[in-house]
């Protein structure tokens, strides 16, 4: 067993009110009270163990630390000051931050941008917006979120915000410096942080506020500024929109849960990782209460991950068909009632609107593939499209982006039904965005179809080629394979716009397209999308011949989606941590 000491020096550049400080203790204390959970989420996993040295200089009377030998990393605290003041100790400050990696929030991010980055043009002036103040939503720019994708699910970040300073990107001002990039932005302020890689990160939120400090730094500087009480008693509200410290606790006991989990089931552990990974905000917290519902039992955790493997996972990667057996419900008297309710009224979709939907989304998508940008040729021949003679073509299927599957199912069978009502009920309890958008019922509708080159369709179909919403029906197309691409894109680049031919048909819902998306990444991180694969063509190698009608009318998949419903599980009976404590095992089903 080793162990590091892991040295932290935080440049205090103003003093915690009085209550906070008496409470919390000076900004310093702050930070290593929300930085030890993430060292003890570490020292849980591993032998290295890390043991957190957290430093505190008051900068305001110029005091810094002697030499930077052995400090690892130096943050700057708030401030009630602005960085553009001609006060000597941000002078000194100013100078002192070019020679060091730095973090910084709310002052500290407009100190080291007044301090690096004024020769581009970045100032820092007072916002005539005025105040931002509260709970606020920050929209990540897709660079920062690409560098740090493994640990950001989503394309927000929820911040503490006091401010009345603002960083600015003067007109005509095109571009940072090579490998500086804007964090993200607000509808009030565009520059909510800096990341330079492997040097400099800030943020103009407190991300080591809570509500309590926040709301006490709001009182205070209504006091001083003169504020109208009912204007301060608003920004405490704001404030109290959300902790985010409660929030990181949860998340802490969340991870310690799963870790514990690790040794009991690898497989379950795995899966509800990939999903807490990349499910959008509100999905997240959903399963986050239902992570919290468990308590601290590895059984019902096991169940709620074998829940998300069948009613989610299974029917996303095999396209459905029939099951002998229920599918797995999650561990909720709650969610039972919900499901028993939801099947007394789910409907299936049928075949019959397929033709319809065909029609319509060609002529919405013009008569073309959307990713290659090729013609369909059976249009053109029935002169439905007309293309110049050295246009390229090629045979287009109306690809379903949701699983037709999902909707289709024997009304008469009540195990058919209350599966789907269990596989409805798991999407649209981690998927909320698309409910009241998309059912059984619904499936067949212009805005779960785009036209797709057929060699295409198989790609997407298979969770290997997605569609990541960017605003604007403009998508980033991501090949999760280890492919090459199979076929060129008609933009020349990962970016696609897609366009309507005919505005009177709907166009793809985004919010579709990015439940593919995250279904895609969760089957790659968690591993299960590569062993539903290797099951499925293990299945087909294994049937037994004699069971197949010679005429040739035995439902092969039918037969394969019931014998992987059954048998490709998450096992929780093998507690050594190893691999094979939840391997794909296929048994034939007794149904």
């Amino acid at each position: 067993m080793t162990a590091t000491t892991l040295t932290i020096a935080v440049l205090n550049c103003g003093y915690t009110v009085p209550s906070v400080q008496k409470a919390r203790g000076q900004y310093h204390d702050v930070f290593a009270a929300i930085l030890q959970p993430a060292v003890d989420r570490h020292n849980a996993g591993t032998d290295d163990k890390v043991t957190l040295q957290v430093l505190g200089f008051d900068t305001v009377k110029e005091e810094y630390p002697e030499s930077l030998d052995g400090i690892h990393a130096v943050i700057i605290s708030g401030s009630p000051n602005g960085a553009y003041e001609q006060l000597p100790w941000i002078r000194r400050l100013l100078t002192y931050v070019t020679e060091i990696k730095l973090y910084g929030s709310c002052f500290g991010h407009q100190v080291i941008c007044e301090a690096l980055y004024c020769d581009c043009g970045i100032v820092v002036r007072k916002d005539p917006a005025g105040y931002e103040l509260g709970v606020h939503t920050v929209e990540l720019e897709k660079d920062f979120v690409d560098r740090f994708q493994e640990y950001l699910g989503e394309r927000t970040l929820r911040l503490q915000f006091l401010h009345g300073d603002h960083v600015l990107l003067p007109e005509g001002v095109s571009q940072l410096p090579r490998g500086v990039s804007v964090v993200g932005t607000t509808p009030h302020c565009n520059v909510q942080g800096i990341y330079e890689a492997g040097r400099i990160l800030t943020f103009q939120g407190h991300p080591e506020f809570d509500t309590f400090i926040n709301t006490e730094c709001l009182r205070l500087v209504g006091q001083r500024v003169g504020w109208e009480e009912m204007y301060t008693e608003a920004a405490v509200v704001a404030a109290q929109a959300d902790d985010d410290a409660a929030t990181a606790l949860t998340l802490h006991e969340i991870s310690v849960k799963l870790d514990q989990l690790e040794s009991h089931s690898h497989g379950a552990s795995q899966i509800l990782r990939a999903f807490w990974r990349h499910l959008d905000q509100d999905g997240k917290q959903a399963l986050m209460d239902d992570i919290s519902a468990c308590q601290d039992s590895n059984e019902r955790l096991v169940e709620l991950a074998s829940h998300l493997l069948d009613a989610i996972l299974k029917p996303f990667k095999l396209a459905g068909g029939k099951a002998p057996t229920p599918v797995t419900t999650p561990p909720s008297l709650d969610a039972e009632r919900e499901i028993s309710l939801a099947t007394a009224t789910i409907e299936a979709t049928t075949r019959n609107d397929q033709s319809s939907l065909r029609s319509d989304c060609l002529r919405r998508d013009g008569y073309r593939c959307v990713y290659t940008g090729a013609w369909d040729i059976p249009s053109c021949e029935q002169q439905l499209a007309n293309p110049t003679p050295d246009a390229e073509g090629t045979y287009v299927d109306c690809a379903h982006i949701l699983p037709f599957a999902l909707g289709f199912f024997d009304e008469t069978d009540a195990l058919q039904t209350r599966n789907k009502s269990i596989i409805w009920f798991a999407i649209h309890r981690y998927f909320p965005a698309l409910a009241g958008k998309i059912d059984a019922r619904s499936i067949n509708q212009p805005a779960n179809a785009i036209m797709i080159n057929t060699l295409c369709h198989r790609h997407f179909g298979e969770y290997g080629l997605t569609f990541e919403p960017q605003g604007n029906n403009e998508y980033r197309i991501i090949n999760h394979s280890n492919l090459r691409q199979l076929l060129q894109l008609k933009s020349g680049s990962s970016q696609l716009q897609l366009t309507c031919a005919d505005d009177t048909i709907p166009m793809p819902d985004p919010e579709i397209f990015r439940v593919h998306f995250i279904i895609a990444r969760v089957l790659q991180v968690s591993g299960f999308g590569d062993r539903i694969s290797k099951a499925a063509e293990k299945a087909y190698l294994d049937l037994d011949c004699h069971i197949l009608e010679a005429s040739g009318s035995t439902d092969v998949g039918g037969l394969l989606s019931r014998m992987l419903l059954t048998s490709v599980r998450v096992d929780s009976e093998d507690k050594t941590g190893e691999n094979h404590a939840t391997e794909i095992s296929l048994r034939p089903g007794t149904g």
